[in-house]
């Protein structure tokens, strides 16, 4: 009994390990992940400097406003 129950547990392991059409699905899993992990990746970085420039570009224009201002007062 526990010969044959081996035999078939090898007989299906070999067919598992000769069957490919799972490890297309999981490239395309690893594949999209990587991509969307990329795009956050990207999609940070653009928000933080965003944030900065955006910043930056407030306080020049105040400074310059308040100078105009100035001039004609």
């Amino acid at each position: 009994m526990t010969s044959k129950l081996f035999l078939n547990i090898a007989k299906n392991f070999r067919r598992f390990r000769k069957e490919t059409s799972g490890a297309v699905s999981v490239e395309w899993v690893v594949l999209t992940s990587a991509i969307a992990g990329l795009g956050m990746a990207a999609a940070a970085s653009v928000f933080t400097g965003s944030g900065s420039v955006a910043e930056a570009s407030s306080t020049q224009l105040m400074e310059t406003v308040d100078a105009v201002a100035d001039d004609q007062s």
